[in-house]
């Protein structure tokens, strides 16, 4: 405060000369205990101060700036800054018109503020002297830390180079000199001003300016060929209230270049979707699940954003998922459930019952592929939720149970996934799950009917009928355990007998852990006198007796029980 009341004085002061006296005493003590901040009140004291304290000041600076450590020479030149003298000239230019731009900006930074009068009075001249690179830092740091926009505005008119001059606006812009900024755009002529906004120099295009600035958007979008460019174009206009923008996007959209996005675009393409998405969500839908198909699109990262596509579109990726083999790409997939409905699920189960049928004339070629088609409806519908699948199942079954039919249900919701509960009851309202049920327990005729030699078809049911069924359903588990036992007994029987076939190979396919995880999901609290009973036969004692612990250990309630239930194998 002292040292700037001291600055104000001016030559008619009748104090001068006392001013004068007080401000380099006031240096010269600061001087013994910090030559910068000594150098910094030298400044605010004003010119005659440093006149008077000049030569002290300068040697204890350039004394200090010889020492050899890295930190005080930077704080010697901190502090030569901090004078706004040229005195130092002789050894700050060099740094600051020389050619490593790390030197010239720490050089700069060497001082919270950047005094021109550093430069001494012909400052112009000197910079203009200057190589283009040290012309551009010079007007970012005048105007940035030096607080002097008025330099910016000089250099964005009359610099030769148009980096330069580029690097000036922007400084302009940094700073928020809009009249400024609305005088220098005001003075270019179209071709500068078009490549001031095609270069996008500008962060924001003051108000004044926004009417050329639309027009000259438009005849540059008319220009372009390169459909991301025109888009680029587009959302800048739009930025500035451009209206009737979307149906232009959409066209440049559409020839969007194939292949995948990279992470930089990602941004122009967000904004492009979200200007067009409040006029015609479905469009931008069915854009990006396309994209997705082919690959050009991340699925997890886009697939929240469709919402419908196509009919047309979701009936030809439908039909490549029923007869090509996708080679595990699970993007068409990943679409097609996001907007399945019952109808499609209806189709897909049909599907699936269509292809267990084998036709005998089949080749190696036709089974691999129809092996991996079955593959990719299972994932159609696991993708989906578990209410979806039940009832596009529903929808598609037979008035009458058939075998084919009861066997594809059975292997879409009968099995053990390596989870701890039951799945299905907690996801299914009251009236799905008692359908679904319902036709388990009336096909069960049809499935213990099977020479079911592997066992699957039936340990299926019972997995499926946990999952949906009720304590009361306990005995057709019984029937289904007691049917199993008896497959297994028959089939070593074969085995002892020599017997070669499904029966005797069948033996060796053993399903007692899915039976017994059926038990307790169906009934944890009544599964005891079953599992008791199951340990007089040799096929199951050891998982019944496994499951009798585990429940002796647990508390009596249903969640507790399940979850000290071991996982089992799918």
């Amino acid at each position: 405060m002292i040292a700037e009341e001291i600055g104000s004085r001016n030559e008619a002061s009748p104090v001068l000369g006392e001013a004068v006296a007080a401000g380099a005493r006031l240096v010269r003590m600061a001087l013994v205990v910090d030559p910068v901040f000594a150098a910094d009140l030298s400044q605010l004291c004003g010119p005659l101060v440093w006149r008077a304290i000049r030569g002290p000041v300068g040697e204890r600076l350039r004394a200090w700036y010889q020492v050899s450590d890295q930190h005080s020479r930077e704080c010697a030149l901190g502090a030569m800054l901090a004078s706004g003298s040229d005195d130092f000239l002789d050894l700050l230019l060099p740094l600051l018109s020389g050619d490593d731009q790390q030197v010239r900006l720490r050089t700069y930074r060497a001082c919270g503020t950047f005094h021109l009068t550093t430069l001494g009075p012909d400052w112009q001249r000197v910079v203009r002297g200057w190589g283009i690179e040290q012309r551009c830092d010079f007007v970012i740091q005048a105007v940035r830390d030096g607080g002097r926009p008025e330099i910016a505005e000089e250099f964005a008119r009359t610099d030769q180079s148009a980096e330069v001059r580029r690097e000036a606006l922007r400084a302009l812009d940094w700073v928020g000199s809009s009249e400024m900024l609305s005088r220098v755009l005001t003075e270019l002529d179209d071709q500068t001003f078009e490549t001031v906004l095609r270069d996008r120099v500008l962060d924001s295009i003051p108000p004044a300016m926004k009417q050329r600035a639309l027009d000259t958007y438009e005849r540059l979008v008319l220009g372009a060929e390169d459909p991301l460019a025109r888009l680029e174009l587009r959302r800048a206009a739009g930025a500035l209230g451009a209206t009737n923008i979307s149906s232009g996007m959409k066209e440049d959209l559409r020839h969007w270049p194939a292949g995948p996005i990279a992470d930089a675009k990602e941004s122009l393409l967000r904004s492009v979707l979200d200007t067009i998405r409040p006029t015609d969500p479905a469009w931008v839908s069915n854009w990006i699940a396309e994209r997705i198909i082919d690959g050009s699109l991340w699925p997890g990262t886009w697939i929240a954003l469709v919402t419908s596509i196509a009919e047309d579109l979701r009936d030809v990726q439908f039909a490549k998922l029923c007869a090509e083999d996708l080679r595990h790409n699970d993007r068409t997939i990943s679409v097609l459930a996001k907007v399945a409905d019952a109808g499609l699920i209806s189709r897909a189960f049909t599907e699936l019952c269509r292809m267990s049928i084998e036709p005998a004339t089949a080749t190696e070629d036709d089974k691999q592929r129809r092996w991996a088609t079955v593959r990719q409806l299972q994932d159609l519908f696991r993708a989906v939720s578990p209410h979806l699948a039940v009832a596009g199942t529903l929808a598609g079954l037979s008035a009458e149970i058939t075998v084919v039919e009861y066997e594809t249900v059975t292997e879409l919701f009968g099995r053990v996934n390596g989870s701890e509960d039951s799945g299905l009851k907690g996801q299914l309202d009251e009236d799905l799950r008692q359908k679904l049920r319902r036709y388990l327990k009336d096909g069960l005729t049809v499935a213990l009917a099977q020479d079911d030699f592997g066992g699957q078809l039936k340990a299926e049911a019972a997995i499926a009928l946990a999952q949906v069924g009720e304590p009361a359903d306990l005995p057709d588990l019984e029937r289904l355990i007691a049917a199993d036992i008896e497959r297994v007994r028959r089939g070593r029987a074969a085995r002892l007998g020599h017997q070669r076939g499904a029966m005797a190979n069948g033996a060796a396919t053993t399903w007692s852990t899915w039976y017994v995880r059926a038990l307790v999901w169906l009934d944890p609290q009544n599964a005891e006198s079953t599992l008791l009973a199951l340990l007089s036969e040799p096929e199951y004692e050891q998982d019944a007796a496994q499951a009798l612990v585990q429940i002796a250990r647990a508390d009596r309630s249903d969640d507790a029980v399940v979850s000290k239930f071991p996982s089992l194998p799918i």
